[in-house]
């Protein structure tokens, strides 16, 4: 089976070929076609893609610096799992910078911000209580890269946009534990109030220590990645 990259998404065609193959590796991952655990023949599937082993393998080395993949030696390239370790890391991450880019960029926060946030919010309350959690999921995406959006610090943005890949889009998550749902929301809805009340600090020390506290929320972190 040989894949026309170009063809099969209709998109991008003006990308180099290795960023296409990343792309639709990706979504295979995100879409659970590549599971976790599982390995890949590079011969193999450069024959299926119709593509270069060398093209293939500068897009795995590509996956590999983002954690989604371990090259081993005679052996192929394995898919990586999501461990406890790895959301751990990437909770304390993701809390530390949200935090400090309230703390930098808090004089960016104006009305018009505190409307979209509690929008974004009661559309996650209803998601939330209908359980309809690919919905909670976008909505919650949503509410953090508000957040983020507010930093003209790239680099923390693309960092948080790797965290944030690593835990809900590898792969893509669509259930949730209805009560740790309700919980993030509540949480959410406690930031904004804080933010509306400018108590800056009070709301990042909240994001740092409490919404992405991986001690805090680890009971429902192993039910969900388990």
């Amino acid at each position: 089976m040989v894949i026309n990259l170009s063809k099969e998404t209709g998109l991008f065609y003006t990308k180099p070929l290795r960023e296409q193959v990343y792309d639709y590796l990706r979504g295979q991952l995100e879409h659970g076609e590549l599971a976790p655990g599982s390995t890949i023949k590079i011969r193999q599937l450069s024959e299926e893609l119709g593509v270069s082993r060398t093209t293939l393998k500068d897009a795995l080395l590509g996956l590999q610096s983002k954690g989604f993949v371990t090259f081993l030696p005679q052996r192929g390239v394995r898919i990586n799992e999501v461990t406890l370790e790895d959301v751990r890391q990437c909770y304390q991450i993701a809390g530390a910078l949200e935090a400090s880019i309230i703390s930098n960029e808090h004089h960016k926060i104006d009305a018009t911000f505190i409307r979209k946030m509690e929008e974004i919010n009661k559309n996650n309350f209803v998601a939330v209580q209908e359980k309809d959690y690919p919905a909670y999921w976008r909505y919650n995406f949503a509410f953090h890269n508000a957040i983020h959006q507010l930093s003209d610090n790239t680099m923390i943005k693309e960092i948080l946009f790797d965290v944030r890949r690593r835990l809900y889009d590898f792969p893509g998550l669509t259930h949730m534990e209805p009560a740790w749902a309700r919980e993030c929301t509540e949480e959410h809805s406690r930031i904004v109030e804080l933010l509306a009340c400018a108590k800056y600090e009070e709301a990042a020390t909240m994001l740092s220590r409490v919404h992405w506290s991986f001690s805090k929320q680890k009971p429902y972190i192993k039910k969900v990645y388990s």
